[in-house]
């Protein structure tokens, strides 16, 4: 199987991609930690807002309104981050196949096939 010039860029990025992403876990890790410590932080400052601003309670509903949406948002950055972290750890499933498929493939064309040689 011949692979055209773009295929073969693709296969190498996705090579590349592959092989980074296999470099840079344990640092997404130790992202996934920070970002979990640094809600459960944020949490715990807006556990204070009311103790903080007794006789303001427009003050307190501006803080909630505007802090509530931020937290959601990256709550969600955070579990999306760590899914794709743990999904991909061994690598992703569909590319490594990919690439397992086309390197066999490979591999098996430069080799003459048993029915090829009958004379």
């Amino acid at each position: 199987m011949k692979l055209t010039p773009a295929e073969e860029l693709a296969l190498r990025k996705i090579e590349r991609q592959e092989l980074q992403f296999q470099k840079w876990k344990k640092i997404l890790v130790v992202e996934c930690v920070v970002m979990v410590a640094v809600g459960v932080w944020f949490m715990n400052l807006l556990g204070d807002i009311p103790e903080n601003y007794k006789e303001s309670l427009e003050m307190q509903a501006v803080i909630y309104s505007a802090a509530i949406p931020m937290l959601y948002f990256f709550c969600g950055m955070t579990g999306y981050l760590i899914g794709m972290t743990l999904k991909n750890w061994k690598g992703n499933p569909e590319r490594v196949l990919i690439l397992g498929i086309l390197k066999r493939s490979q591999a098996y064309e430069s080799e003459p096939a048993d029915g090829d040689n009958v004379g």
